[in-house]
């Protein structure tokens, strides 16, 4: 896959220490695929674009127009060097990024800090269609959630927990939105726990079990087997 290669190249960079994990740019490519089949005119939004790990993976491997958010100037300086390619815009101001993405068809990523009320801002004023949380970003998470849940009435989501390592730092967290009457968990504060798994311990055992058997109500992919780590949650006092 073309992320090992994109991997390979940045880990030794100027700034590679904050770069997304090898697991997690394959399944950013997964995704990116995904969506260019069914939204070939769509745009990719990157909020934090670092060095330009995942601006460089998006122009290489889709036609996907991309548009990124980045106010660090080493970090625009090192993104220049380093993509080849020059199919992405970079805004340094968000209200210039907003202005930019208004009412796009968007595969959202994000991979650096925003606070709630620029979250809220940036998600009422594209059309998301896939949002990504790189890393651990548990507030973040949970932000989305409810931002989402209270505001996009006429969409229903399905969230993937992607946990790459045993202490959940390095990960991957999707949201994907339909229009139609996908399946949707309630009540929505269960949701809302469950994005974390620190907070695992603090949700009923049962209900997890529940939420991990019936994939139709609630998509949660590890890296390791379901049945071991229902095995876990279940110990767990």
């Amino acid at each position: 896959m073309k992320a090992n290669e994109i991997h390979s190249y940045y880990q030794d960079k100027i700034g590679s220490q904050q770069i997304a994990s090898k697991k997690a740019l394959r399944k950013i490519e997964k995704f990116g695929r995904r969506f260019e089949r069914n939204h070939p005119n769509g745009y990719v939004l990157e909020i934090g674009t670092g060095i330009g790990t995942i601006c460089d993976l998006i122009t290489s491997t889709t036609n996907l127009k991309y548009i990124g958010y980045e106010s660090n100037e080493f970090c625009l300086e090192q993104l220049r060097l380093n993509v080849a390619s020059t199919n992405f815009i970079i805004k340094q101001n968000f209200t210039d990024f907003l202005l930019e993405v208004k009412d796009k068809e968007s595969l959202l990523i994000i991979d650096d800090f925003i606070s709630k009320s620029n979250l809220e801002l940036l998600l009422r004023t594209i059309k998301p269609n896939y949002i990504i949380v790189e890393g651990h970003r548990f507030q973040t998470r949970r932000d989305i959630v409810s931002i989402i849940s209270s505001s996009h009435k006429n969409f229903s989501f399905m969230i993937r927990l992607y946990i790459f390592s045993t202490d959940s730092k390095k990960g991957l967290f999707v949201m994907i939105m339909y229009n139609t009457n996908r399946p949707i968990l309630k009540p929505i504060t269960q949701l809302i726990k469950c994005v974390s798994i620190q907070r695992f311990k603090f949700v009923n055992h049962n209900r997890i079990y529940r939420i991990l058997r019936f994939g139709r109500i609630y998509s949660f992919n590890t890296v390791r087997r379901i049945g071991k780590f229902k095995h876990k949650l279940l110990k767990m006092k």
